[in-house]
């Protein structure tokens, strides 16, 4: 589930193969592509196309016709998730290739593989650019976060101190903050510069599956297997709200993302509905 960074414009998708364009606010059903099962999902920041995770690749689709534009190749593996970068010029994604498990990163101009970033001793279950696109952010079930350098694909650092594996990553818009959540229930702000711990979020009665910073970079929203949306101020750490969401046959939260002026909130299930919040009605930014 993914919001493009400038439209109101929302793409989801499931294990079925429905992959679908939705418009927000009004919920309108946009788009159906007919497709195959799919894992991830995410929009190009002018909406243009639409980049999916299919297990053997990562498949770009045009959302003005719900045609397939081209199938990214590189390694062998399996591919679990597939991001664009903020400026559309680049896709990232997950590999699994045991025992080499790693990140492969396309340029979508010319299709072309620019770097295989190797290193994590587990599997890799997200990953997250910076607004600029000139870092990548790894999250790993080895417990550890790694910083990569999109332009050589060096390794900048490596964050260490979870104690279960790493679910879910993101920057803040400024990049100057990158939180993570795992399956310890805890979430881990960090210092991007220098890779210092600034905040240790408790709260979560689950694992901690998906993390999105709001577009001012104030809020975190967080979903977890407790069937919570915990909303954190990002300045001192601070629970702001608590949104619980109906589960159905054991399912979690699978998903969060705000919208691109930070007025709405969509939250996926893991079994159960798309559902979207209007974040302002939350009065977040009283001290």
């Amino acid at each position: 589930m993914a919001f493009p960074t400038k439209s109101m414009e929302l793409a989801t998708t499931s294990t079925y193969g429905e992959l679908r364009l939705w418009q927000i606010p009004d919920g309108k059903l946009l788009k159906v592509f007919d497709r195959s099962p799919s894992l991830s999902v995410t929009l190009a920041p002018a909406s243009t196309s639409i980049a999916v995770a299919s297990g053997s690749g990562v498949e770009l689709w045009d959302t003005s016709n719900e045609s397939l534009l081209h199938i990214l190749e590189g390694d062998t593996g399996y591919v679990n998730k597939a991001i664009f970068s903020p400026d559309g010029k680049n896709v990232a994604a997950t590999v699994y290739d045991f025992p080499n498990h790693k990140v492969q990163l396309w340029q979508v101009t010319d299709k072309k593989p620019m770097h295989t970033l190797l290193g994590h001793t587990s599997y890799v279950n997200d990953v997250a650019f910076t607004l600029d696109g000139k870092l990548l952010a790894s999250a790993s079930s080895d417990n550890t976060v790694r910083l990569w350098r999109v332009g050589d694909g060096t390794l900048l650092h490596t964050f260490e101190g979870h104690t279960e594996s790493v679910e879910s990553i993101d920057f803040t818009p400024e990049g100057t903050i990158l939180a993570s959540g795992a399956l310890d229930k805890t979430i881990r702000l960090w210092r991007v510069s220098d890779g210092a711990l600034l905040h240790l979020l408790k709260g979560h009665t689950g694992h901690v599956r998906s993390l999105a910073f709001s577009p001012d970079g104030t809020i975190l929203a967080s979903g977890g297997s407790d069937g919570t949306v915990r909303l954190w101020r990002v300045a001192n750490g601070t629970l702001l709200r608590t949104v619980r969401q109906k589960l159905l046959f054991g399912g979690w939260v699978w998903s969060v993302a705000f919208s691109p002026d930070g007025t709405k909130l969509a939250t996926a299930l893991s079994r159960g509905p798309v559902r979207v919040f209007d974040v302002q009605q939350w009065e977040l930014n009283q001290p």
